[in-house]
């Protein structure tokens, strides 16, 4: 392989990409770190924030599950459709099709692996952190987030700030999925990093 782009969105994939960065392969160009984070606290403290912004009574409902850890209720159940609708994704007629069909879910490996939902980490990776060692990545980053996102603009700009040569794109008004939102304008910029880096 002469030359290879990372891309991440979420933590999945992206944090061990890099890993191996860090080692520095052989033709990589650069990394693309879409919507992710650098620290789970970070991340859960937030998904708290934003949940300030929400209604009285689905925060009462999020606290309530917090507090029980009742996680099935209706109320809780419905304050957090209303935190995914207004920071994840929603299900519309313009929807891309790999969004909107049946899916299989792996809540099992999600519960094991972060927690209950988006801003309660409280699984496996709960202690992951990895801003300290931003600066170690050398290679041109593209960080790229929405408005509205999970990942909100102080994570991004986290993550940002730290790494050497990085440059971030904000999609004004777009979520978590900012690629399915502005596909167009995602697409621009992609295909501009990756003709220029």
């Amino acid at each position: 392989m002469r030359e290879l782009y990372l891309t991440d969105h979420k933590i999945g994939l992206g944090w061990r990409k890099i890993g191996k960065q860090e080692k520095k392969p052989q033709g990589l160009r650069s990394l693309i770190l879409s919507s992710t984070l650098p620290q789970s606290q970070l991340w859960g403290k937030e998904q708290h924030r934003l949940i300030t912004f929400m209604s009285e009574k689905d925060q009462e409902a999020i606290a309530e599950a917090e507090r029980t850890g009742n996680f099935q209720s209706p109320a809780y159940l419905e304050a957090n459709d209303h935190y995914v609708a207004r920071h994840e994704f929603v299900i519309g007629p313009d929807t891309p099709e790999c969004m909107s069909r049946k899916k299989r879910f792996g809540n099992e490996a999600y519960l094991v692996a972060w927690g209950p939902n988006e801003y309660n980490p409280t699984g496996t990776l709960k202690d992951f952190n990895y801003t300290d060692r931003l600066c170690e990545i050398s290679c041109p980053t593209l960080v790229v987030s929405g408005t509205n996102d999970l990942c909100t603009p102080y994570i991004a700009k986290t993550m940002y700030d730290r790494i050497p040569n990085a440059k971030w794109e904000l999609f004004y008004g777009a979520r978590h999925m900012v690629f399915t939102e502005q596909t167009d304008k995602y697409l621009k910029m992609m295909t501009s990093w990756l003709m220029t880096e």
